[in-house]
């Protein structure tokens, strides 16, 4: 991050997916008109927190979850 500008933009990029997923009635027009971008931008940020070699590992996590029903009752 360059400044505190960066800083407010990734985090908001960040929050906006999550409040969807919690409430899909939560947030306005304004934000779902920037929907892509804000995913987008989640994901990438995503994906350089993450070591290479992290996304198989996850993988695997997720299957054994799905597997073992582990997610059951999660909602």
């Amino acid at each position: 991050m360059d400044n505190h500008v960066d800083l407010v933009l990734t985090v908001r990029a960040m929050l906006y997916p999550a409040m969807k997923a919690i409430d899909p009635e939560l947030c306005d027009d304004i934000n779902n008109r920037f929907e892509k971008e804000y995913i987008r931008q989640s994901l990438t940020i995503a994906n350089r927190l993450l070591p290479q070699g992290e996304e198989a590992l996850l993988d695997d996590l997720n299957l054994y979850y799905r597997e073992e029903k582990l997610r059951e009752g999660l909602t």
